[in-house]
């Protein structure tokens, strides 16, 4: 006996109440083979009035899940993202960033702090770090450099003694 389509559809519509909860109860009760109950199903799903989302899901999470570990395979950052988003393993983390302003008295600390490092290391290696020469040859330009600053904190000049 052969099905046709509306039959299929009242049968598939009318499932939950006629108590067929699987596909093979479904097939049974239509006695069609699963290739054409599949046919009639994807027909169904594929048209305006039968799709539904979650019902595809279902049905097709097997091979959604195999497709998304083979890209993950693959080393696809997209898939991996997805993955551990299903997984509950991926933190959204939000950057902050963080304005820091220095007066010209805190950058001049800062300065004499760094060559005064710069020395001290020179001192104990034998070798400047900046430019890998002996602290002999190297130590003239360690000197403490004068600076002149604008009002808004940036710096204008540069003196460097020889």
């Amino acid at each position: 006996m052969k099905v046709s389509y509306e039959q299929f559809l009242e049968v598939y519509k009318n499932r939950e109440s006629l108590g067929l909860k699987t596909t093979k109860s479904m097939i049974e009760r239509l006695c069609i083979p699963p290739a054409s109950f599949n046919n009639y199903k994807n027909r169904y799903l594929a048209s305006e009035d039968g799709y539904n989302s979650q019902e595809w899901l279902d049905d097709n999470t097997q091979k959604v899940d195999a497709a998304l570990m083979k890209a993950c395979e693959k080393g696809s950052p997209q898939a991996l993202q997805t993955f551990y988003k299903l997984n509950q393993r991926l933190i959204d983390r939000k950057e902050e960033s963080v304005k820091v302003e220095f007066t010209i008295r805190d950058r001049q600390e800062l300065t004499a702090g760094i060559i005064n490092g710069l020395r001290e290391e020179a001192r104990v290696t034998g070798v400047c770090s900046v430019c890998g020469k002996s602290e002999i040859l190297c130590n003239e330009l360690l000197l403490p450099a004068k600076s002149k600053y604008s009002e808004s904190g940036t710096v204008e000049t540069v003196e460097v003694s020889a």
